[in-house]
């Protein structure tokens, strides 16, 4: 099928696009509404039997949901779990210095 209308080829392609955002959930940063919160919940329910967690935060910015990967590890395992560790990796240098 060959769209000739330019405008009508645009905004089908803007609204395929806009679609494809929502349903991949990018751009939304709220940790309550994006699923983040239930998946980490989920995720420390999993690890309880553990001794021991390690974590990976790629691309950690300057450190702040590590902190809360961290907090809820503790909070959530405290009676379980001997040592998390987390591995944090940042490639900006400007935000890799906030982190050290």
């Amino acid at each position: 099928m060959k769209i000739i209308n330019k405008g009508l080829k645009y905004k089908m392609a803007r609204k395929f696009y806009t679609l494809s955002m929502i349903l991949d959930n990018s751009g939304n940063c709220d940790f309550n509404k994006n699923g983040e919160q239930n998946f980490i919940q989920n995720l420390f329910k999993e690890l309880k039997t553990k001794t021991q967690i390690t974590l990976f935060d790629i691309g950690g910015n300057v450190g702040d949901y590590t902190q809360m990967l961290f907090n809820k590890a503790k909070e959530s395992t405290q009676n379980y779990i001997k040592g998390v560790t987390i591995h944090v990796f940042e490639p900006t240098r400007y935000c890799f210095d906030k982190l050290s």
